[in-house]
């Protein structure tokens, strides 16, 4: 009597443990849940992503999030839930300064429209886009009229495209180097002011990008 229980007690836990093993291959898989790469202004503040359509009763943690200094970031999602697989995801989180994104993204549209001030000129001449320092900007913002006055404690920079004009006949002798305005960096709220300058006689405005503590001015009207 004894061995016919414990043969039936062995056979009852032995199904047990079958079916418990039959039951974590039947987790579910989440559905539709996205962590999107974004880019953000240098503002000084800590920047985050998230993922979307995150379920009731899932929890997300994350490992990469509260960027503050410019750069490039991995971002790591590792969502979990009861009865469902673990899920990670990853994204890429990047706080670009200012002047370096404007640089990096319109390089080729400044480059093209200093060329196009320059059509018909008797000289030859190299382009560069860079950014400049405080103390150079103000000196290039001389030639410049602001609809009203601006604090210049408060610039921090510009983004230039630098034209080193040459002789013709001769690719050594440069005969003056000029810099065409793309944008100005404040460090305080300026979202009053303009600024115009004028190259062969056509005026380009500037006009504000509103930021968190930084103001940009950017041209609404380069040459096409």
């Amino acid at each position: 009597m004894k061995r016919t229980i414990v043969l039936f007690l062995s056979i009852m836990l032995a199904g047990i443990a079958v079916f418990g093993f039959a039951a974590c291959d039947k987790l579910q898989t989440f559905e539709g849940i996205t962590l999107t790469s974004q880019t953000f202004f240098y503002d000084g503040n800590a920047k985050s992503i998230y993922a979307d359509n995150i379920p009731d009763g899932a929890t997300v943690s994350y490992d990469g999030n509260g960027q503050s200094a410019p750069g490039v970031y991995e971002v790591q999602a590792t969502v979990t839930a009861e009865g469902y697989k673990t899920l990670i995801l990853k994204a890429t989180l990047t706080v670009a300064g200012t002047m370096q994104w404007l640089k990096t993204e319109y390089e080729e549209d400044l480059l093209a429209a200093a060329r196009k001030i320059n059509e018909g000129s008797p000289y030859t001449g190299e382009y560069e886009c860079v950014i400049l320092g405080k103390a150079d900007t103000l000196a290039n913002l001389a030639n410049y009229s602001f609809s009203e006055e601006y604090d210049k404690n408060a610039v921090c920079g510009g983004l230039f495209v630098r034209y080193d004009a040459k002789e013709t006949e001769s690719s050594e002798n440069i005969l003056y180097t000029a810099y065409y305005n793309y944008a100005i960096e404040f460090d305080r709220d300026m979202k009053k002011i303009t600024v115009s300058t004028a190259f062969n006689g056509d005026t380009w405005e500037l006009s504000p990008i509103p930021g968190n503590n930084k103001i940009l001015f950017q041209y609404d009207n380069l040459p096409a």
